[in-house]
């Protein structure tokens, strides 16, 4: 992954009603409902495939969210947080390098 320096001219944030430390991964809240009630890895696969985030490199748990790092349909390199409960997008990060 380029260096944050390099990213900054080309990045593009788009947020859905959360702040930029949740999309910055620093205490990321997407829920308050317990793990139990969480989508399980493949229905999130699958929820972030359809929002356009084709081929996924990395899926975590960052906080409360679930965390993608993918590629979008165009070749953008993104990092995508989806509500673990719902499998909605929180907020994403695109970078056009």
């Amino acid at each position: 992954m380029p260096s944050a320096r390099r990213i900054l001219p080309g990045l593009i944030l788009l947020f859905a009603g959360h702040s930029a430390a949740g999309a910055a991964g620093i205490g990321a809240d997407c829920t308050l409902k317990p793990r139990m009630e969480w989508l399980d890895r493949d229905e999130i696969l699958r929820r972030a495939a359809e929002a356009g985030y084709k081929t996924i490199v990395i899926l975590d748990v960052q906080g409360t969210c679930y965390h993608v790092r993918a590629l979008t349909r165009s070749k953008l390199q993104a990092d995508v947080y989806l509500d673990p409960t719902t499998g909605d997008v929180v907020s994403a990060v695109l970078f056009d390098e």
